[in-house]
């Protein structure tokens, strides 16, 4: 990339308010998507076109990584299914509901001025939880990937 003409998302990230803007997208597309992709019989769709499985790991290895499932789970719980989303993954509540709440965050930054610097405050403590939230995902996949361990190695638990 030429460092002298930046992409316009790079010169976006050089001002705090651009920052927000492209964070508060990439959320509210993250949460949009869940709500227009819709589980068929076989899968995901969007606009009655089969989605190919989303996970690169997975792909790769024939190994499930700890968020598989996370995009079958979001996208049954914006269908309201909440069962078969649990099903699809654990923690897809979780993993949606924060990023709602960051979501949230980036779009009241933008829209109310008079509360930026509580709302960069709470913002640091959300952007933290990223941590938390990985760790309960790898404490989630342990039983599975123990599982899949015995399987591969003809050993049993």
């Amino acid at each position: 990339m030429d460092k002298t003409n930046p992409s316009w998302f790079a010169q976006q990230l050089e001002h705090p308010r651009g920052t927000h803007w492209v964070l508060l997208l990439v959320f509210t597309g993250m949460l949009t998507a869940a709500f227009v992709i819709h589980p068929d019989g076989k899968g995901l769709a969007l606009l009655n076109f089969q989605l190919p499985p989303m996970c690169g790991f997975r792909s790769g290895t024939g190994l499930p990584c700890p968020g598989c499932g996370l995009t079958r789970s979001w996208v049954y719980m914006a269908h309201g299914a909440w069962r078969e989303s649990l099903a699809m993954h654990r923690l897809g509540w979780l993993t949606m509901g924060y990023v709602g709440l960051q979501a949230l965050r980036h779009g009241l930054w933008l829209a109310v001025s008079s509360l930026q610097e509580r709302i960069d405050r709470w913002g640091r403590l959300l952007d933290r939880g990223i941590i938390a939230l990985g760790i309960l995902l790898v404490i989630n996949w342990l039983p599975l990937f123990k599982g899949l361990f015995f399987k591969l190695f003809g050993q049993s638990p």
